[in-house]
C-alpha cells in the first residue's frame, strides 16, 4: 500500500478527530459554569460518543480505508476518476444533511448563550413550580429534573405524552390521565400539580417556543452552537463514510484479498473493533431521543428526531454486513457459529432494544454520572487496545476464529442477561419509584 494512500486518510481522519474533540471542548469551554455535564450526557449521542468511541471507529478504519484510497487509485479501473468523483459526492451530500439537520424548529439547550439560560426564571416568570403555577420551568431546571429522574429508574418511556394521538387507535381516556410533566413539574413529585397529556404538551410547547424564540432574539447562537452548525458535516462526512467503507468490505472483498493479503489480520482486526464502537452510536442516539421526548413531546419541528430511527436502522444493516465480512476467512463450522452468534445477538436486541436503551438512558445518557462515563471510556481504551493485541492470534488459525466466535457468542448471551435483569428488577421499581402508585403512572390526581 502506498504511502500516498496513508497520508491523505491519516490527514481527512485527522481532520475529523479534532473536530470530535472541538466541539466537546467547546461546550465545556462556554458552559463550565452552567451545567455543562447535564448538557453533555443529555446529548451523549454528540457530545459523548464522538471524542470517545467515534475516536476509537476512526483509528479501527484507518487501515480499511487505506487500503480502498490504494485500491481505486493503482488497482482498480479508471479508479482515480471514480475515487474522486465519489469522494466530491459524499462531501456535498454530507453538507446537504448537515443543512437539513440545522433547519429544524426545535434547538438544543445549547444553542442559547449560558447568560440565557442562567437567566431564565420560566413562565409565568419566577413561578414556584411546587404550586403548579408554572407553565414551564426554567431550562436548566428542567434538565436538572430529567436527570434525577434518569438517575432514579430505567427510563423515561413511560412519561413521554403523544401530543398527537391517532384517534382510531388510542383510546381517548389515556388523554385523561395525570402524569409528572418535566417541561412544569420538579422534585419532589406532587401528584396534586400532575397534568394531563393536553396540558403537558402545552407546557412542552412552551418549552420549545422559548428555546427558538429566545435563539432568534439574540441574534446569534451560542458558541457551541456556531461550532457545532460549522463542524456537523464533518461528522456526517464521517458516518457516510464509515457506511460506504462497510458496503465495500463487503461486495469489494476479493479485490482486497488478491491485492492486500498482507494486511488481511489488521483489516479484519480493525472491522471487528470498529464495528463495536459504532454499535454504541444508534443506542445512545435513541437515549438522547427518549431523554427529548419527556422535555419537547414526541411531535415537534426537529429534523433529527424524525431521521433517528433511519440512522439507526442504516448502522444495524452495516453491522450485520461487517459480521458476514469477517467471519468469511475461517473454519467453515467456525464461520457457521459466528454468524449464527450475531444474528441470535441481532435477533435479541431488536425485541429488547427497548430495554437496552431504558439502560443506556441511566448509565450513558441523562442519567448518566461521572463514574459511568469513566466506565464508557475504559471501554472505549479497551477496545482501542485490541487493535494492537488482537483476540487471540493469526485470523486464519482455529484460535483465532474461536476467539472470534465467543466474541459473538458473549454479545447474544449477555444481551438475554440484560433482559433478564429488567424482567427481575419490574417489580421493585414498582414499589419504589415515587412516581408510581399502585402500578400505575396515571393513578395520582
Amino acid at each position: 500500500m502506498s504511502i500516498g494512500s496513508r497520508i491523505f486518510i491519516a490527514l481527512i481522519f485527522l481532520t475529523l478527530g479534532v473536530s470530535f474533540i472541538v466541539t466537546t471542548g467547546t461546550l465545556y469551554y462556554e458552559f463550565q459554569d452552567s451545567k455543562w455535564f447535564s448538557l453533555a450526557v443529555f446529548y451523549s449521542h454528540l457530545f459523548v460518543f464522538f471524542p470517545t468511541f467515534g475516536l476509537v471507529a476512526l483509528w479501527a478504519f484507518y487501515i480499511p480505508a487505506s487500503v480502498f484510497t490504494d485500491m481505486y487509485w493503482r488497482h482498480t479501473k479508471w479508479g482515480k476518476v471514480r475515487f474522486l468523483l465519489g469522494f466530491l459526492i459524499v462531501a456535498g451530500v454530507s453538507y446537504l444533511i448537515a443543512q437539513a439537520l440545522l433547519s429544524g424548529k426545535e434547538r438544543s439547550m445549547w444553542e442559547l448563550t449560558p447568560q440565557a439560560l442562567e437567566q431564565d426564571t420560566g413562565e409565568p416568570a419566577g413561578c414556584d413550580p411546587r404550586l403548579g403555577e408554572c407553565l414551564r420551568l426554567p431550562v436548566l431546571t428542567a434538565l436538572q429534573t430529567v436527570r434525577r429522574v434518569s438517575q432514579s429508574r430505567t427510563g423515561l418511556s413511560p412519561f413521554a405524552r403523544d401530543c398527537a394521538p391517532d384517534p382510531l387507535v388510542q383510546r381517548p381516556t389515556i388523554l385523561g390521565d395525570r402524569r409528572f410533566c418535566f417541561a412544569t413539574n420538579t422534585l419532589p413529585p406532587r401528584r396534586d400539580t400532575f397534568l394531563t397529556a393536553v396540558e403537558c404538551c402545552k407546557s412542552q410547547r412552551r418549552f420549545v417556543e422559548f428555546l427558538s424564540d429566545d435563539h432568534a432574539d439574540a441574534g446569534k447562537p451560542s458558541l457551541t452552537g456556531q461550532v457545532h452548525s460549522l463542524l456537523l458535516p464533518l461528522k456526517v462526512f464521517f458516518l457516510l463514510v464509515l457506511l460506504i467503507v462497510g458496503f465495500l468490505l463487503a461486495v469489494r472483498r476479493r479485490s482486497v484479498d488478491t491485492h492486500y493479503e498482507e494486511l488481511a489480520g489488521r483489516i479484519e482486526r480493525g472491522v471487528l473493533v470498529g464495528a463495536f464502537a459504532m454499535l454504541f452510536w444508534p443506542v445512545m442516539n435513541h437515549a438522547f431521543l427518549q431523554s427529548a421526548a419527556v422535555l419537547y413531546g414526541k411531535s415537534g419541528g426537529s429534523v433529527f428526531r424524525f431521521l433517528g430511527p433511519g440512522f439507526s436502522i442504516a448502522f444495524g444493516a452495516w453491522g450485520l454486513l461487517l459480521l458476514f465480512f469477517f467471519y468469511r476467512r475461517y473454519e467453515k463450522s467456525l464461520e457457521a457459529v459466528g454468524k449464527i452468534a450475531g444474528v441470535v445477538a441481532s435477533a435479541v436486541a431488536i425485541l429488547k432494544y427497548d430495554t437496552i436503551v431504558d439502560y443506556f438512558v441511566r448509565f450513558a445518557g441523562s442519567g448518566a454520572t461521572v463514574v459511568t462515563m469513566a466506565v464508557l471510556g475504559f471501554i472505549g481504551v479497551l477496545a482501542l487496545i485490541q487493535l494492537f493485541v488482537g483476540f487471540g492470534g493469526d485470523p486464519k488459525s482455529e484460535a483465532g476464529a474461536g476467539a472470534r466466535a465467543r466474541v459473538a457468542t458473549a454479545a447474544a448471551a449477555a444481551a438475554a442477561v440484560a433482559a433478564g435483569v429488567h424482567e427481575g428488577s419490574e417489580s421493585v421499581e414498582s414499589v419504589v419509584d415515587p412516581f408510581k402508585q399502585g402500578g400505575s403512572l396515571g393513578d395520582g390526581g
